[in-house]
C-alpha cells in the first residue's frame, strides 16, 4: 500500500485524519491568537501547516505499516 491508498483507507473507514486536522488547527489557532499582531500568521499559513502535519502523520502511520505488509504479503506468496 501507498500513502495515498493507506489516506483513502482511514478516510473511508474512520474520521481519524480530519478529527487530527480539526485538533491541529484549534491548537494553532490558539497558539496564534496568542503571538503579537506582528507576528501572526494568515489563517492560509494556519492551513499549511495542518496539512502538513497530517501528511507527515501519515507518512508515520504508512512507515510503520508498510515493512509488517511487506513481511505478510511474503508468507502468503511462499
Amino acid at each position: 500500500m501507498n500513502t495515498f491508498e493507506i489516506e483513502a483507507y482511514i478516510n473511508d473507514h474512520s474520521s481519524v485524519l480530519t478529527d487530527f486536522r480539526n485538533k491541529y488547527l484549534n491548537f494553532s489557532n490558539s497558539k496564534n491568537a496568542n503571538r503579537s499582531t506582528d507576528k501572526k500568521w494568515s489563517n492560509l499559513r494556519i492551513e499549511r501547516e495542518a496539512d502538513k502535519a497530517v501528511n507527515n502523520f501519515i507518512a508515520q502511520i504508512t512507515s510503520n505499516i508498510s515493512p509488517r505488509f511487506k513481511i505478510e504479503v511474503q508468507h502468503l506468496l511462499y
